[in-house]
């Protein structure tokens, strides 16, 4: 999100861009890959310290190739099975990340706002992503309490915790909410 930025355009500049985002993403996917390897997030660090690309570090390299296989199956997976609203295009219980498969699902069904979903225990846990003249956060902190969960972030990209019984009427409630922030 902060890839516009003028510092980051200035650096880009001055810079080989497809290099950077390659480093960029090689990080990035490896760390995804990464995620409760705290040893090994360590290591990287290190790695970084001394001034080495990312790519330089075998193991971190791998993990992101890996990861990437991953995400195009979840960019496959949401392809196929997108539900949509007017407004909202969500699915559930996605075979990856939620916050990948919330962009996704706003891409495929070309609604302003993506959602995807997850069952833990009684809840629907979940990450949404919006067009940049949506603000998620403001949204779900007003209608999430309304179905006893909990819900905010950054304006374009949150998440929000709802209990399973409520889900479908949450739903609703979020797609009007959308139609009604778009139209102010």
């Amino acid at each position: 999100y902060l890839d516009e930025t003028p510092w980051v355009k200035e650096v880009l500049e001055k810079w080989d861009k497809r290099s950077i985002y390659f480093e960029a993403g090689v990080l990035s996917q490896g760390l995804e890959a990464s995620r409760r390897m705290y040893d090994f997030k360590r290591h990287v660090v290190k790695h970084l310290s001394e001034n080495k690309l990312p790519s330089s570090l075998s193991e971190l390299l791998v993990r992101a190739l890996i990861e990437s296989v991953k995400e195009e199956e979840l960019r496959i997976w949401v392809k196929e099975n997108k539900k949509s609203l007017e407004n909202l295009g969500y699915v559930i219980e996605p075979p990856g990340s939620l916050g990948r498969a919330a962009n996704y699902v706003k891409t495929y069904t070309g609604r302003p706002v993506g959602l995807a979903a997850s069952k833990h225990k009684n809840y629907y846990v979940m990450s949404l992503r919006s067009s940049r003249n949506i603000d998620l956060n403001k949204i779900l902190r007003e209608i999430a309490p309304k179905y006893h969960g909990t819900g905010g972030g950054h304006p374009f990209a949150a998440g929000a915790r709802i209990p399973i019984n409520s889900f479908n009427e949450f739903l609703a409630t979020l797609d009007k909410a959308i139609r009604e922030f778009r139209v102010k």
